[in-house]
């Protein structure tokens, strides 16, 4: 694959499940560059943590480095 100067290719992996108890749990896996191996996790237990960790992933894409 060729690169494009600029060009920013990034992937972001959610993983879902629940406890027993009903509670929700997500294992969130991100890098800002596929090339590298720079991976950060986290983990997130509501809606709004999954949604806060993902608006920070994707604004760290738009803003310069």
């Amino acid at each position: 694959m060729s690169e494009t100067p600029g060009r920013v290719e990034a992937l972001l992996v959610l993983r879902l499940w629940t406890e027993q108890d009903g509670q929700l749990r997500v294992r969130i896996s991100a890098t800002r560059d596929v090339g590298g191996r720079d991976v950060v996790t986290s983990y997130a237990a509501t809606r709004a943590e999954v949604l806060a960790t993902v608006g920070a992933w994707l604004d760290s894409l738009v803003t310069p480095r």
